[in-house]
């Protein structure tokens, strides 16, 4: 429960066996690693009477499936939703570049199946509105690449600094943030991940990166900050492991050895 909350913890009982209750637990996968409540709660070992809705990517609940009474997949967009989802991209946005229609369509061909997430879909027809937009690889990986390079442009222009500046001085200690926060096991981050670094979180937020978490409670506590998205998370830190010196990247592989001993 929140902190400012103060409910005893026998009233809290008395509700629970009172009522009928419903746990979401979204995002299954960026919080799975050790925590044994969550397991015994899908497991039913903990409040056996609840209702227990779970999302996550897939791979991450396999070994749980059992656990469960239904189970629902999104398979994503088919061709058709493909479809309205430009038509109404191109209404909303204005001054997209002549050959828009052109350039999606041959992304969409080269990128195949990937379209059919929505979230790859949204970045494709985003990179489509660039000026200098080309995909030098039809996966994920280019997809990414391309999404880097179009955060820098076009803050670059919203900002008004150099493209050069805004990636030296933001986007290099992002990575370095991405890359420790992600090794602990954390998509949240805050104001001390940023300590050390050469910029701030706002910052990161000012080049869209980052966004602020909203907090309901009254009491002042840390500000929270989470990645566009999972997966900008996990690029950035690949890019930071790519860029590690042969020694650091040693470091790096000699404790996950240790740990995983």
């Amino acid at each position: 429960l929140p902190e400012d909350i103060s409910l005893p913890s026998d009233s809290l009982k008395g509700i629970l066996k009172s009522h009928n209750v419903l746990v979401v637990v979204d995002g299954y996968d960026e919080a799975c690693t050790g925590d044994r409540l969550l397991d015994n709660l899908i497991d039913g070992r903990v409040m056996a009477d609840a209702t227990v809705l779970v999302s996550s990517r897939p791979g991450y609940l396999l070994k749980k499936l059992g656990s469960f009474d239904s189970i629902f997949t999104i398979c994503g967009f088919d061709d058709t939703q493909q479809d309205e989802y430009v038509q109404k991209f191109s209404k909303e946005m204005k001054n997209l570049p002549l050959d828009f229609s052109d350039r999606l369509h041959k992304m969409k061909r080269e990128s195949q199946d990937l379209c059919r997430s929505p979230l790859i879909h949204t970045l494709l027809c985003l990179l489509c509105t660039s000026k200098t937009c080309h995909q030098a690889q039809p996966n994920k990986t280019g997809i990414y690449s391309d999404l880097y390079r179009f955060i820098i442009e076009k803050s670059s222009v919203r900002l008004k600094r150099e493209e050069g500046d805004i990636e030296r001085s933001v986007i290099r200690p992002l990575k370095s943030v991405a890359f420790r926060s992600l090794r602990e096991g954390r998509s949240i981050v805050t104001d001390r991940d940023f300590d050390g670094v050469s910029c701030t979180a706002d910052d990161a937020c000012a080049v869209g990166c980052l966004v602020k978490e909203v907090s309901a409670s009254p009491l002042k506590r840390d500000q929270y900050y989470s990645f566009m998205h999972k997966t900008l998370q996990e690029y950035l830190a690949a890019r930071c492991l790519k860029e590690m010196s042969p020694e650091e990247r040693e470091k790096w592989l000699l404790e996950i050895n240790v740990a995983l001993n």
